[in-house]
């Protein structure tokens, strides 16, 4: 694909009229889907513990260690989840706008996803649970940064005339 393409229109609530390479649309999308997906760890905040217990032993992991330590971690870490998914939300519609952030949050991503995988395999996660979580922030990361890479195409980010 090439860098500077046609541009097509830019679809959100913000952004009527503006236009940008099919690129930073398709990072858009992309920061979008992940920033829903993250906004549905809102759930375990408030879900009660035995349900975690119950999904902990669904997914394999065994039985899930009690005590005031291990619910403060699941709960506050699925809110910083939460948080994380409505910062990439707002920011998927604002992608021109705020090029330079959303570069930092693909390289951010990318050094988050190599952390991932780390410790997924630090922990002797199941093989499935590490494919799943690290490696595709990794790819995220790198297609984040390629493609936010130099600023905005030439012709993206302008309004239509008339």
């Amino acid at each position: 694909m090439r860098r500077h393409e046609e541009p097509v229109e830019y679809p959100g609530p913000a952004n009527a009229g503006v236009f940008m390479n099919r690129q930073l649309l398709v990072t858009s999308w992309l920061l979008r889907l992940i920033g829903l997906s993250a906004i549905l760890a809102i759930f375990a905040v408030v879900m009660p513990f035995s349900w975690m217990r119950g999904i902990h032993e669904c997914l394999g992991l065994g039985e899930m260690p009690e005590g005031p330590i291990v619910e403060y971690l699941a709960r506050s870490l699925s809110a910083l989840y939460a948080l994380v998914g409505f910062v990439f939300w707002y920011v998927s519609y604002r992608v021109e706008e705020n090029l330079g952030f959303v570069r930092l949050l693909g390289a951010l991503f990318l050094v988050f996803g190599i952390v991932l995988l780390g410790i997924g395999v630090k922990s002797a996660m199941p093989l499935v649970w590490i494919l799943l979580e690290g490696p595709p922030a990794i790819l995220l990361g790198i297609w984040v940064v390629y493609n936010c890479r130099g600023g905005p195409a030439a012709d993206a980010g302008k309004k239509k005339s008339g």
